[in-house]
């Protein structure tokens, strides 16, 4: 029987760092980092939330909850309200979804927000390979979107602003649990930024 655990953060209410069930996690680069926004931050972070920068050199960054695995590969739902803010344009990447515990290994579904590619991707992948599946909502800078992915027994699926834009089979679906992760990844060498203001995810 699966654990139905269940998460939520509303992103809001503290004006320092994440909080304590998120690491702050400089992937690679330095300077990075995590910090609350209010309603007159600027373009983009209208609306409140956490902005997470991706630092500089070739950076990544992201928020996850310090390898604890607690949702499962074949049943859990993320929901997520989040936007891109600046400095997004050509191989600088957002991620938004899940991951097993640590960056280097194989077993991830997310939404992925890059600047050279036209729409959003949902993107899969496990130690047999990955797969990547275009949805049909642009890549915006500076606007608010609600993602949902949810992985399944047999399948994956991902939708946007209420709409299901992408379903995957199971041949590179995660096999191990996994953890929540707010993520970005800079490609010309300067801060990348992006905001989150709700998550929740939960097992089915």
């Amino acid at each position: 029987m699966a654990y139905k655990q269940h998460f939520i953060e509303w992103w809001t209410g503290r004006d320092t760092t994440a909080p304590n069930a998120w690491r702050e996690y400089q992937i690679s680069g330095s300077s990075g980092g995590a910090e609350y926004i209010s309603n007159t931050d600027g373009a983009g972070d209208d609306g409140g939330g956490i902005k997470i920068k991706s630092g500089t050199g070739n950076a990544q960054f992201a928020l996850d909850m310090n390898d604890k695995c607690q949702f499962n590969q074949d049943g859990c739902v993320m929901i997520s309200v989040w936007s891109r803010n600046t400095n997004i344009s050509g191989a600088e990447t957002i991620k938004m979804g899940t991951m097993e515990s640590n960056y280097t290994a194989g077993n991830v579904f997310y939404i992925r927000d890059r600047g050279n590619e036209s729409t959003l991707y949902a993107f899969a992948k496990n130690g047999s390979g990955n797969t990547s599946t275009a949805m049909s909502t642009a890549n915006t800078q500076n606007v608010w979107r609600q993602t949902k992915t949810e992985l399944k027994s047999s399948s994956a699926e991902a939708s946007c602003n209420g709409t299901l834009e992408a379903t995957m089979e199971n041949t590179h679906l995660p096999t191990v649990a996994q953890q929540p992760t707010f993520t970005i990844d800079n490609g010309n060498g300067v801060n990348t930024y992006a905001s989150c203001r709700f998550m929740e995810i939960y097992n089915t």
